[in-house]
């Protein structure tokens, strides 16, 4: 392991300026730790212009920058001994350890670098369980700049697509995982980059933000004058809240519970209750702890949620007692070996993406959505609303990429989403799309004929007349008649209004896949329609389908026109 002291890393630092640099190039950059150009793992820092502080181990932050050089600045003031612990490494090489000391030093973590981009890593490795965590953050990290050499730049690597949150107690920030015996401080033995947490970032498309203190738990106060996690869950630490907004989570697990000793079921459902405020588009996954302690409580609590975003993790045989120094807390190698890669199994379904390419179609006065499958998706849930945004009801649901919602009112646009299920735990709402149910031609030929008679055109067909009135069933169709009893009475009719000729109608209120044209003629020849030959005079509601509608002819009869002649054109 490499070991570097601040006083190293400096001179280091020195070494490369000089070497690196004629005099006059000596002032190096100075990058403030709020540059848009570092990526934070979410959940577990306060950033300001002034600084960067975590309490958090397995917190973590990238850079992308260039030149030969990169050291960080500190602010040790408010520390005390065992100083906390942090990992460094360069363009993915190996971890460099260095300890935090007293006088705020600074740290070389990169010397004599090829002259290009490089990308610097941090990771919190540990913090002290030993000393105040909480209240005066004695444990703090807290990093005040970048420095860099004159003249270099710094981008931001691109972020992950997905956002977890993950509450946890020893366990989760990786306390023994280097065993118990033989370590000077609770530091040394402590590393999270061997804890399933951390290591649950490197095995799925997520950042992740570990947020664990030993010897906590839901009710249970933990080391270092932590509070439990129904004080904590909303705070970085005492004072300074927590925001599930910049950015929100997508996932939240909560391992807790083994420090516990009574019933934590209702403690549980406050937290994820209040969670499901701060984050209503989040998942929850309530992971059974890996003693198998509180069971029935947790699942009682996912019980209590009656939400599909909210379950239970069943972690049995993730864990072995036998690979522990203690019988409790795991080896650094079964968390690298068999609970990251589990975890991460029964993490993946739920941070699919939701379902795309959503389209909706009218068909037989129903409407028809399809969309293309979500990997590992068992079924999708249809939600519809009757606004855009919602709020959405659900509909039903489909085992296959598409589905049929014949429920709707005719003449209605409806607003649908979906979301896919995974071995029962829901995933996000796809993006909306819009619907407008109406009756069709198709509908109607369904509706007036059986199975028979839409095999014969002669009788269901378009221009078929089955009861020989002279109304065709496409007529029938669109002034709202039945094609067994349509008569010439329901026909256009034409009457005088206001000294024009004016043809009456019953239309089809939009949508509709039929369209109405009022022609005009001098001479039973050459017919016009349009705003230059037609005015529609009145519209009059029928029913929630029809309206009757009266057109007027805007030419009226003069010498040279004494004939006057209107005609209604459907087509389909």
């Amino acid at each position: 392991m490499n070991t570097k002291s601040p006083i190293t890393g400096v001179l280091a630092l020195v070494f490369a300026i000089a070497s690196g640099f004629s005099l006059p190039d000596l002032k190096a950059a100075t990058v403030a730790m709020n540059d848009p150009a570092f990526l934070y793992s979410p959940f577990n820092w306060g950033v300001t212009a002034q600084s960067a502080k975590t309490i958090n181990s397995g917190a973590y932050f990238k850079v992308l920058f260039s030149g030969t050089s990169c050291a960080l600045t500190t602010d040790t003031s408010g520390d005390a001994a065992p100083f906390s612990e942090f990992w460094a490494r360069i363009d993915g090489g190996p971890f460099s350890r260095y300890t935090l000391a007293a006088g705020n030093p600074v740290f070389a973590v990169g010397a004599s670098l090829p002259n290009r981009k490089h990308i610097l890593e941090v990771v919190i490795k540990s913090t002290s369980e030993t000393i105040d965590r909480w209240s005066t953050q004695k444990t703090a990290v807290v990093f005040t700049g970048l420095t860099l050499d004159a003249g270099a730049i710094v981008a931001a690597p691109v972020r992950k697509p997905f956002n977890i949150l993950i509450y946890g107690d020893s366990i989760t920030e990786g306390v023994l995982v280097n065993g118990s015996q033989g370590f000077a401080n609770d530091t040394d033995r402590n590393d999270a980059v061997q804890d399933y947490s951390w290591l649950l970032a490197q095995e799925v498309p997520a950042e992740v933000g570990v947020v664990a203190f030993g010897y906590t738990g839901i009710i249970h106060l933990g080391n270092g004058n932590v509070p439990a996690l129904g004080a904590s869950y909303d705070h970085l630490w005492a004072g300074q809240l927590r925001s599930f907004t910049s950015p929100p989570p997508d996932l939240i697990l909560y391992n807790e519970g083994t420090n516990d000793g009574s019933s934590i079921t209702a403690g549980m459902t406050a937290i994820a209750a209040a969670l499901r405020t701060a984050a209503p588009d989040a998942r929850q996954l309530l992971l059974l702890p890996f003693n198998g302690s509180h069971a029935a409580d947790l699942k009682a609590a996912v019980a209590a949620m009656a939400s599909t975003k909210v379950t239970f993790g069943d972690t049995t045989g993730f864990f072995s007692s036998a690979d522990s120094p203690d019988g409790l807390h795991p080896y650094g190698y079964t968390h690298i070996a068999s609970i990251a890669p589990q975890m991460a199994r029964l993490v993946t379904p739920l941070l699919q993406l939701p379902p795309s390419g959503v389209a909706g179609a009218e068909s037989n006065g129903a409407v028809v959505l399809n969309w293309a499958p979500a990997t590992n998706a068992t079924a999708y849930n249809i939600k519809r609303a009757t606004n855009s945004g919602g709020p959405y009801t659900s509909i039903g649901s489909s085992s296959a990429p598409t589905y049929t919602d014949g429920s709707g009112a005719n003449g209605t646009t409806y607003y649908y989403v979906l979301s896919a299920l995974y071995g029962g735990v829901e995933g996000v709402n796809s993006a909306e799309v819009a619907a407008t149910v109406f009756i069709s031609f198709n509908t109607f030929q369904h509706s007036y004929f059986t199975a028979t008679q839409l095999l014969d055109p002669t009788v269901s067909g378009v221009l078929a007349d089955p009861n020989q009135s002279g109304v065709n069933n496409l007529l029938a169709y669109a002034f709202n008649v039945t094609p067994w009893t349509a008569t010439a009475a329901n026909l256009p009719s034409v009457q005088k209004t206001g000294g024009l000729l004016a043809l009456s109608f019953t239309r089809r209120k939009p949508p509709t896949d039929v369209t109405y044209a009022v022609e005009v003629s001098t001479d039973l020849l050459f017919w016009n329609s349009g705003p230059g030959f037609t005015t529609e005079l009145n519209v009059v509601p029928l029913d929630a389908n029809t309206d009757r509608v009266t057109v007027g002819n805007n030419n009226p009869p003069s010498a040279n026109n004494p004939a006057g002649f209107m005609r209604l054109s459907v087509s389909y």
